[in-house]
């Protein structure tokens, strides 16, 4: 079967969606769906669609797993966090704050310390067929276009819990971070 190399065919998209289960509609943002790709075990392999154009930067945030993922269509920006001494480096305060995770997505308990630092962020945008991947220590944001195609392939839990980054101005957290009622819907 011929297909042009910077699309998915019919057939692939089928198999795709037989395979694809556990939906999570709004996974995250607006238009965002999550579903669980085959079985399990030692890993996760999801499947991101995004319908919608996304407007909006998700807070910076570390994942308990290595992932590494393909784009099959569309393109991702992919921007990563690095910490940076203060008056050396160009940087922002943040508080990098603690997530438990509590068993669903979504479900999270914050830890009540926080570390202030500066930190800067570098981007990169992926196109069709590009891989991208990120170790449980990195802390990034993710923008997928609105017709955006990924294959996300999430390693083993590393760690109990992940991080966020929130702007720290005038000696307080400005709250960057929330879960809302519309998001993660199964």
């Amino acid at each position: 079967m011929v297909t042009d190399k910077n699309t998915l065919n019919e057939h692939q998209m089928q198999l795709l969606g037989a395979m694809s289960h556990s939906h999570v509609r709004n996974y995250v943002w607006p238009g965002l769906t999550s579903s669980l790709v085959g079985g399990d075990g030692h890993g996760s392999i999801r499947l991101f669609q995004n319908t919608r154009e996304q407007h909006a930067e998700i807070t910076p945030h570390s994942h308990r797993f290595d992932f590494m993922c393909q784009v099959l269509r569309g393109c991702v920006t992919q921007t990563i966090w690095h910490e940076v001494k203060a008056g050396v480096d160009d940087g922002e305060p943040y508080a990098l704050t603690s997530l438990i995770y509590q068993g669903e997505p979504g479900a999270h308990q914050r830890s009540t310390a926080r570390i202030i630092s500066n930190w800067k962020y570098s981007s990169c945008i992926y196109t069709t067929h590009q891989w991208y991947s990120m170790t449980s220590q990195q802390i990034h944001t993710i923008k997928f276009s609105h017709d955006a195609i990924v294959l996300f392939f999430e390693g083993p839990t590393v760690a109990g819990r992940s991080a966020i980054l929130e702007p720290w101005i005038d000696g307080e957290v400005i709250p960057t971070y929330k879960v809302e009622p519309w998001m993660f819907l199964k």
